[in-house]
């Protein structure tokens, strides 16, 4: 849907495109009784060309200040990628959390002290991504299974993984080269199958038995 962000200011009665824009554009950056105006787009990969069109013109006239944010992997419009490109606004990349930072997220995000194994399962699972974190505690603690006990935020037992962090996962997988999907099939049976077997077993009367037969599992395409 063109201009789909910016639905409530685009004029609908008004059939030039561009002529559209122009006035979400001054919509946008109309000044407030505070000052200049900040506009933050979280997944700036998802927006339309037109809504990209508009952030550009905003930061190319410098109407506004302008934050956006596109997720590691995706591919955002032309005019959303002109910016960096164009040194109207400056990337920053951001990098995975180490496990530190991860504890301090987390304990600011539940608001109070986090028990030092729970700490590291946190980051065991997520390995650093805010994205994953923020749906591993939201899930968990619904669930109950991330509880505060005596002022100390403890979680008990393996995560159920909820439908918008294996969307996520399932997303991130799918966007991978072949040679590196290759290996998570392997690796996907080979945790299951390698305490039960090896590869060459001796069978008594010295007979070797041939190795396991592997097959892979079904990947999601999206």
């Amino acid at each position: 849907m063109p201009l789909g962000v910016f639905a409530e200011l685009a004029e609908t009665s008004e059939v030039d495109p561009l002529r559209r824009v122009r006035d979400v554009v001054a919509a946008v950056s109309a000044p407030t009784a505070g000052g200049r105006v900040l506009l933050v787009v979280d997944d700036a990969h998802l927006l339309d060309e037109q809504s990209a069109l508009v952030i550009h013109q905003v930061v190319r006239q410098r109407r506004a200040t302008v934050l956006l944010a596109v997720r590691h992997g995706e591919t955002p419009p032309d005019a959303v990628s002109g910016l960096w490109k164009d040194q109207l606004l400056e990337r920053l990349d951001l990098q995975p959390l180490s496990p530190e930072v991860t504890e301090q997220l987390a304990a600011a995000v539940l608001g109070g002290q986090i028990e030092s194994s729970t700490a590291t399962q946190l980051w065991r699972y997520t390995r650093g991504n805010v994205l994953y974190l923020r749906h591993l505690l939201d899930g968990e603690r619904a669930n109950e299974r991330l509880t505060l006990r005596s002022g100390i935020w403890v979680w008990d037992g393996r995560p159920q993984v909820s439908a918008p962090l294996a969307e996520l996962v399932q997303a991130s997988i799918a966007r991978q080269p072949e040679s590196v999907l290759a290996v998570v099939d392997v690796l996907a049976v080979a945790d299951r199958c390698v305490r039960a077997c090896s590869p060459i077993r001796r069978c008594r009367g010295g007979r070797r038995r041939s190795p396991p037969t592997w097959t892979p599992i079904r990947r999601w395409r999206g």
